[in-house]
């Protein structure tokens, strides 16, 4: 968080206000992994919250140091986290459909090869500031901007296959990251577009983002979401597939006759 502004206002006042309600919803988030038994299957995902929560923590104390010694440090771990988080929410999703391994490996190596295109193309356009945080902010965008990348078009891909049961927290967990990075971009775009003058502005969208994303997950995550939305179908038979096929290979030499016919009439005219 880019939170590096001293208590002497009312804008400060509110931003630390929104910090303290996000190490809230963090906790929040850490508390409901523990009951609905998630822990374990969002290890990097709770690892990232408890780190940032610690990071909100220190921002609290009212000092520039160590909170901006201790933001510069983790900065590394943090984008590793969260890069794990997004990679552990894409497998959770694409685990429910059925020897997608190898295929999964293939599409996310293009996913993230897509992110990391449109950051760098982002990163072309930027402003020529020098500040203090133009290295942490710069840092930010582009992490933040190839991980919302990342679980877009994921939560794109999978969306098209609505006949695959998937567990209910398990794409609203990708939707919460897309979220949350999405924010973090914001934020950090507007601090270097600005040359650090929309300092309140940018901490304000990275605040109520965090407050939003993780409040959404905190409440909407339950037992209950955890149980498949219908039953899936079983898979296809030999028979059943070689029929399958026979009447696909009819209608595509139907439609080739057709087409073929309406193309002569064509030419004759």
């Amino acid at each position: 968080m880019l939170c590096l502004i001293r208590k002497h206002n009312m804008q400060s006042t509110l931003i630390f206000g929104l910090i303290a309600l996000g190490v809230v919803s963090k906790m929040a988030v850490l508390w409901r992994c523990v009951t609905v038994r998630l822990v374990r299957r969002h290890v990097l995902f709770c690892t990232m919250v408890a780190l940032s929560m610690v990071r909100s923590a220190l921002a609290l104390n009212g000092q520039l140091h160590p909170y901006a010694e201790f933001w510069t440090a983790s900065q590394w771990p943090m984008a590793i986290l969260e890069a794990g988080a997004a990679v552990e929410a894409f497998w959770l999703v694409a685990a429910h459909f059925r020897k997608i391994r190898r295929f999964g490996m293939v599409l996310l190596g293009f996913i993230v090869c897509l992110a990391a295109t449109v950051a760098y193309g982002v990163g072309l356009v930027r402003a020529h500031w020098n500040g203090p945080l133009r290295g942490a902010v710069l840092f930010g965008q582009y992490t933040h901007l190839g991980l919302l990348v990342v679980t877009l078009l994921s939560v794109i891909f999978f969306w098209q296959f609505r006949d695959v049961p998937v567990r209910p927290n398990a794409s609203r967990h990708l939707l919460v990251l897309a979220a949350l990075f999405g924010s973090y971009f914001i934020g950090n775009f507007l601090a270097q577009a600005s040359h650090g003058q929309w300092r309140f502005l940018s901490n304000l969208v990275i605040a109520s983002g965090t407050i939003v994303a993780y409040g959404w997950w905190a409440l909407r995550t339950t037992a209950a979401g955890e149980v498949l939305p219908f039953a899936q179908a079983p898979p296809l038979s030999k028979s059943e597939y070689a029929a399958a096929k026979a009447d696909d290979e009819r209608t595509v030499h139907e439609i080739n006759r057709v087409s073929v016919k309406a193309l002569r009439r064509m030419l004759r005219r």
